[in-house]
């Protein structure tokens, strides 16, 4: 009998103990817990969508006690039909919260995630632009970098199908990199618009050559240039014109090469005289130009690049033969070329002329000149209010490598395409240095989030 006594005594303390603390007890007990945690989390939201998350989710997990193992506490009933809410937040609203600031947190840390999120603000309302083209370019990215993953995940939010288009084309290029060339030529042959079909295909020929594997090079080509024929886009057919003639070129063609790019300068010539079109006409240009160095045909190349009717487009085309001409061994003709590119980059209100001038002489070695053009683009960039010309300079700012500059300016940027894609680009630069984001770039990310009333995307 004494042996049994403790264990009464202390069965009946139990007793005692949990009969002194009704259900109504614990619930009110857990909600003052999840109350100020939800007060703390909110604070921390502006410092730390990491610290805010880990605070929501404690206060959900005791709000969720509350409703399930204190479900019969008159509380818990007032939780569920959202009369009672915890720091002005319902169950309910408090569950989007979460979600909504877990992916803030994701994206302090990952410059694609920032950038979709940015993207989901887009509305047809605030600019030319649309949404699913910032997706598109953010699954490329994803693509770029090897995550196919999320790549499909974004894709599935795109609703535009010619957006839709330019991923696969991407994703078979990716395919063809990796010596995957079934897998490639079949998601490029799943490709309905010709103009995205023929890019894929044409890379895709281009990779088949570089394997030594020459007759299925060739035949990919000739359905290329089949696909060709159906893009009624004179601008979007000079471009697969121009690529195919590189590809062409790249084998030792130069004949076929040259053919090739004549067909395009005429297409051009007589077909983009519009002046509507008139900008895609110095781009298409460019190109031409371009692929005319690249076959060796200098002359020919600064002609065409002297016919260019706006200085911004004339200077990068003339600014892409220099290079040409250094990597041809023509350093002379190149500095001359590039001085001439420079001379005419300052003449127009292109920010971004100068820059991609400057990057030309940092690509041929001339870093100090590189650097002295940067720096009076930089100069200009104090006047500069739009947002595809701030975001044009921070694309600046990341190719020299000064990433805090660069998202300090991508946060000016009002227009959320422009700013998602800078983001994206960023992005790519920040791997092409093998470099990391930093506190400093993770609270400029903080702040990018906080500024915008964000929309997370359903994927």
């Amino acid at each position: 009998m004494k042996k049994v006594l403790p264990y009464i005594v202390i069965s009946l303390a139990m007793v005692a103990i949990v009969g002194c603390c009704s259900p109504d007890e614990k619930a009110n007990s857990l909600f003052i817990e999840a109350f100020r945690l939800v007060e703390e989390a909110q604070e921390a939201e502006k410092i730390s969508y990491i610290d805010a998350s880990r605070l929501y989710e404690k206060a959900l997990k005791k709000t969720e006690i509350i409703t399930t193992k204190y479900a019969s506490s008159a509380l818990a009933v007032q939780i569920v039909l959202g009369k009672v809410t915890l720091a002005g937040y319902t169950l309910s609203e408090l569950k989007e919260i979460l979600t909504q600031v877990r992916m803030k947190a994701k994206a302090e840390g990952d410059l694609r995630m920032c950038a979709m999120l940015v993207a989901s603000t887009i509305t047809p309302s605030l600019g030319l632009f649309s949404k699913d083209a910032a997706l598109a370019d953010i699954a490329i990215s994803y693509a770029e970098a090897g995550d196919f993953s999320m790549t499909l995940d974004v894709v599935k939010t795109i609703s535009d199908a010619s957006d839709k288009f330019r991923v696969l084309a991407d994703v078979a290029r990716k395919y063809a990199e990796a010596g995957h060339f079934d897998q490639a030529l079949e998601v490029a042959r799943a490709i309905k618009d010709p103009y995205y079909r023929s890019q894929a295909l044409t890379y895709i020929a281009g990779k088949y050559q570089e394997a030594g594997i020459k007759a299925e090079a060739s035949s990919t080509l000739s359905q290329s240039i089949e696909a060709i024929k159906t893009i009624m886009d004179p601008d979007r057919r000079v471009s697969a014109l121009t690529e195919i003639a590189l590809t062409y070129a790249k084998s030792g063609m130069a004949r076929k090469a040259s053919e090739i790019l004549s067909q395009a300068l005429k297409v051009a010539e007589t077909e983009m005289e519009d002046e509507l079109i008139v900008y895609s006409k110095s781009r298409a240009l460019i190109d031409i130009a371009t692929n005319y160095a690249e076959i060796g045909q200098y002359y020919r190349a600064l002609e065409v690049a002297r016919t260019i009717e706006y200085p911004y487009y004339e200077s990068a085309a003339l600014a892409n033969i220099a290079v040409k001409c250094v990597q041809a061994g023509m350093s002379t003709q190149a500095s001359e070329i590039l001085s001439q590119a420079f001379e005419i980059a300052k003449t127009t209100r292109k920010l971004y002329a100068l820059a991609n001038v400057a990057v030309k002489y940092a690509e041929i070695g001339m870093s100090e000149k590189a650097s002295a053009i940067l720096s009076q683009a930089i100069n200009l960039a104090e006047n500069v209010d739009s947002s595809y010309e701030l975001a044009d300079i921070a694309k600046m700012y990341a190719e020299a490598g000064q990433f805090d500059q660069a998202l300090e300016l991508t946060r000016g940027v009002e227009d959320p395409y422009y700013k998602s894609e800078a983001l994206v680009y960023i992005a790519s630069k920040y791997e092409e240095h093998g470099k990391q984001l930093d506190d400093t770039a993770r609270k400029i990310l903080h702040e990018i989030l906080m500024e915008l009333n964000l929309v997370v995307p359903k994927m």
